[in-house]
């Protein structure tokens, strides 16, 4: 893990993140977003709990965890009514 010399601590680009979960990986992080991102209504635990790597717990926690950052970085009231991407 990467030093910081200044404030004399190891860190990682997964701290003060979501993704600080240690027992989840990268790929499944990059699957549960591209997933959950391109589909027009998203998609469930279940379905995501289907590919290979990601057990539907698992599922159920990383789509949790996005949508609880999302919902933090846009707001809570500017989502409302249709929206375009």
């Amino acid at each position: 893990m990467p030093y910081c010399a200044e404030c004399d601590m190891r860190f990682s680009v997964r701290v003060g993140t979501v993704m600080e979960h240690p027992k989840i990986g990268y790929r499944n992080w990059a699957v549960a977003t591209h997933l959950s991102a391109t589909r027009p209504k998203g998609i469930s635990s279940v379905c995501l709990g289907g590919y290979p790597g990601i057990r539907q717990g698992s599922a159920q926690f990383l789509l949790h965890m996005l949508r609880e950052a999302w919902r933090t970085i846009v707001g809570p009231d500017s989502m409302v009514g249709p929206v375009e991407a």
